[in-house]
């Protein structure tokens, strides 16, 4: 099967010029919303999970009634902030004639070519105790450590001719996150965690259980107007 991996869509970096306060937040709240075969029963029958506005205590990014999630990104800390570095300058002084201006930087920032995925995956047990893990990882293990259910996003999307089994993806977060995610489940292991990808015009959703990662949801990307958006306008 020919899968062609594209580059991240850091949509939260650049589309700034869409709505100035949008943010990757913003799209994955409507991938929660829009699971109405697994995240339904987190809510309550016609309720709509929602973003929290107010974070200065530490609260989690999305909630219902019933259930709290905090969003986190498994990304590359390089690779983000080189493509932070990169992003539009946008000009908004002819907004009320109608239109603004993007100009995108001359001297751009080289993105490393770098893969988050890679480095977990050739990343052993014994090796999350070592003071020479990358800036990267010391983030992630971070996050794992948080006492809050955690719904993490891969802004990476994946693409094929044909369609991508929900059971190959398993085995590749299995993979290349066990190490990882048993850390969590010693740490915390009270507190659920997701991970999202996207693969065609699929959002994909895993639980991590005792069995490791399984498939529990997808959504369409036409229910996810933010995201629609952001990626019709993305720069990168």
């Amino acid at each position: 099967m020919d899968i062609e991996v594209l580059t991240p869509k850091f949509f939260a970096l650049n589309c700034k010029f869409i709505a100035s306060s949008m943010t990757y937040e913003h799209y994955l709240i409507e991938v929660v919303n829009g699971s109405l075969c697994f995240f339904n029963q987190f809510r309550s029958p016609f309720e709509q999970f929602r973003l929290q506005k107010n974070q200065s205590n530490g609260e989690d990014d999305v909630f219902s009634s019933r259930y709290s999630m905090d969003f986190k990104l498994l990304v590359d800390q390089d690779v983000m902030n080189a493509m932070a570095k990169n992003k539009p300058d946008v000009d908004y002084s002819h907004k009320k004639e109608g239109f603004i201006s993007v100009h995108e930087k001359n001297d751009k920032t080289p993105v490393p070519n770098k893969n988050i995925l890679l480095e977990l995956l050739a990343l052993q047990k014994s090796d999350l105790k070592s003071d020479t893990l990358s800036n990267s990882v010391v983030k992630i293990l971070k996050n794992l450590r948080k006492k809050k259910n955690l719904f993490i996003y891969y802004p990476y999307e994946f693409n094929s001719k044909e369609q991508l089994p929900n059971c190959a993806f398993e085995r590749i977060l299995n993979a290349a996150l066990n190490s990882i995610m048993e850390y969590r489940v010693k740490e915390q292991p009270d507190n659920d965690t997701f991970l999202c990808i996207k693969a065609n015009q699929w959002f994909l959703i895993y639980e991590w259980t005792s069995n490791g990662f399984v498939f529990r949801d997808s959504v369409h990307e036409m229910l996810c107007g933010n995201y629609r958006d952001a990626r019709l306008y993305s720069l990168y």
